[in-house]
Formats: structure tokens, sequence, C-alpha cells
């Protein structure tokens, strides 16, 4: 670790967060879930933000925007430190020097369970973090050790982007503009809540959890209202809105967050599509900030055909994505006597979805 010093901070004052921001828009493997703006989204979800920052010969050269979730049965300690999409590092010696002060910092070492990471490593750099992760000791609890997703390149204007969609998406974005569904990005407080609602309602249907109020409205007051690095954009037919979709974007990918249809005013409708339409939305709005890629997170190419994802990769596939790997999320624990108590009860889940999956294949056999 020659030239190399940790540093963590409970705050950024003006000058660190003008370097941090300078820092990230330089990097390569940069992710905007690393922005400093998102410690306020994890404050309100009852989490503790803290920065963690490593320079070499005093210039920034690695940061991790860490979020500490409360452990259920120690007070005043955390079952996990999460870097969501981080740390950022460009080249593998520095992430690996990142990863070791991290797992050595006294401060996470006593109170915290365990160390959270998912490096935006893609493509070939993807498997170069992964063995290095490997090396360290870092486990996932993924089914693959590598996500699968799909980039859909934005340049060459907004004919090109038309040009990538499939045939039966082009036929669908036109019928959206001959009903007249109008779609634009959300600025006011009140409509983004009404978003809000209309993605929970899909994901109580999806047997997932809802998002809270609190996060959502910190998200947008920093990050999606401002419109810089992310946006709601609402499509509506005669004022009702009948799908929406978040987004947010580093220098050069947009991610793909939520996508939330209204399934019953889309039926009205005569069955309309309005991906196609909202998602090419999302694309041009991108392209207007300089990404060059949309990341449409989670998707894969030839899929099992009893993949329960199948009919959401179906649809992302409309889009022309070219099928990558990344980083899964890995762990490694730090403190064992925080650790063991802290994951049990998740533990215990996984394991009885699993027994409860084997048994319905038994019986379906």
């Amino acid at each position: 670790m020659s030239g190399f010093r940790l540093t963590l901070h409970d705050t950024l004052d003006p000058g660190l967060r003008s370097e941090w921001g300078a820092f990230l828009a330089a990097a390569e493997r940069q992710h905007p879930r690393q922005d400093p703006r998102f410690a306020a989204v994890e404050q309100a979800e009852g989490r503790t933000p803290l920065f963690a920052v490593l320079r070499r010969d005093g210039r920034i050269a690695s940061v991790a925007l860490l979020s500490l979730r409360p452990h259920r049965l120690v007070r005043g300690a955390f079952a996990e430190a999460s870097a969501l999409s981080g740390p950022v590092a460009d080249d593998a010696e520095t992430l690996a020097v990142m990863l070791d002060a991290l797992a050595a910092e006294p401060r996470l070492r006593r109170r915290v369970g365990r160390l959270r990471v998912s490096p935006y490593w893609i493509r070939a750099a993807a498997r170069e973090a992964e063995t290095l992760l490997s090396a360290r000791g870092f486990r996932t609890t993924e089914a693959e050790r590598l996500r699968r997703t799909g980039l859909v390149p934005l340049e060459g204007g907004r004919e090109a982007r038309m040009a990538r969609l499939s045939k039966s998406a082009r036929r669908e974005l036109r019928r959206a503009e001959r009903q007249g569904v109008e779609i634009a990005p959300v600025a006011d407080p009140a409509e983004a809540l009404e978003c809000l609602e209309s993605l929970n309602r899909l994901r109580v249907s999806r047997r997932l959890a809802p998002l809270s109020r609190a996060g959502f409205e910190a998200g947008f007051a920093e990050i999606n209202g401002p419109g810089e690095i992310g946006v709601v954009l609402a499509a509506r037919h005669e004022g009702r809105l009948v799908a929406s979709l978040v987004l947010y974007r580093s220098r050069d990918v947009v991610h793909g967050r939520h996508f939330a249809p209204e399934p019953g005013l889309l039926r009205a409708l005569s069955n309309l599509r309005i991906s196609p339409a909202l998602w090419l939305a999302g694309m041009d709005w991108a392209a207007e900030k300089g990404c060059r890629f949309l990341d449409v997170e989670d998707w894969r190419a030839d899929p099992d055909p009893d993949d329960p994802r199948r009919a959401i990769y179906k649809y992302k596939a409309e889009f022309g994505p070219e099928e990558i790997e990344r980083v899964a999320e890995h762990y490694r624990p730090l403190n064992l006597a925080l650790h063991a108590p802290g994951f049990a009860p998740l533990r215990l889940r996984r394991a009885a979805g699993r027994a409860w999956r084997g048994l319905r294949g038994r019986l379906g056999r």
C-alpha cells in the first residue's frame, strides 16, 4: 500500500465534495450510485452514509459511498456496510488496495458485520474484478459470480436509436403517438408521488417490498427532480398516468432503475405496449446529457424456458441490447460476532425458499 492512504468521513465538506465529484466525473468505471447525493437517500431510509476516500500520493485514487445498515440485535452496530456499484477505481491495483484497506479499517471491523461491494466493472474487466474479489475472500449470495446485463448504444441520433428497436417495438411506438400518449420529465413532487404509488402497486402485485416514500422523496429532491443525474419520466393519456420510468446516469451510461406500467389503462388503449415509447424517451434524455449507452439492468439474450424473468428479458430485447457481464454483489465478513446473528434470519429465509422450490419441483414431476 505504498503511497496509499484511506480516510473515512461521516460528511463531506464543500472542498472534499468538490474533489470527490471531480474524481468521479473523470473515472472510467464510474457509477451514479456512488455520487454523494445518494447519501440523502440512504439517510432517509434509515441507514448511515459513510464516505471512504483512498488517496495515492495525496490525490484521490478511489472512492466508496458506504451505506451502513443498523444491526437488528446489537445496538450501535451495523449488519453491513454496502458500497452499491462501488468502490469506484479504474485499475486492479487500486481496487485491490481499496478493498484491503476497507476490510482492515478498525472502525469497520469493530462495528460492522460484513462489507458488501459491487464495482461497476463490465465485459472483460468484470472477470478481472471477480478474480480479485475471490482472492480476497469475497463471496456472493447470487446464483452466479458474474451478472448478465444488456447495453444499448445511444449514439447516432434519435433515428439511429429508433432503428435499433425491433419492428414490433416501432409499431407500438407509432401507435402510442397516434393515440396521443405524451411523455415528459416529472418536475412536481406530487406527480412524482403518483408515480411512486403506481410503482408500488406493481411491486406488491409481484410480491416485492414497496419502495419507501421517504427514500423516494429524498431521491427526487436530490437526483430526479433537478434532472441532472436522474429523471422520472411519466407517460400520460388524457392526463392519466399510464406508465413511468426512473433512470439515473453517469457520464457514459444511463441505468434503467424502475419501470411501472398501469395494465388496466393500457388495456383500455387496445392493449398498448408503452415500454418502447417510454424507454426511447429515456434514451433521448440520456443522449442529450452525453451518455453513450443504456444499461437495461439485468438481461439475458437466451434465457432458460422456465426462467421467471423471461417476459422481462423479452421486452428489453426489443431495444437491441448487447449481452455483457458485470460483477455481481460480493461480501466479506468483517466481524463474525456481528455477521453471524445479523444474517441468520436471511439465511433461514433463503434455506426455506430453496426447500420450497425443491418440493414444488418434486411434486411437479
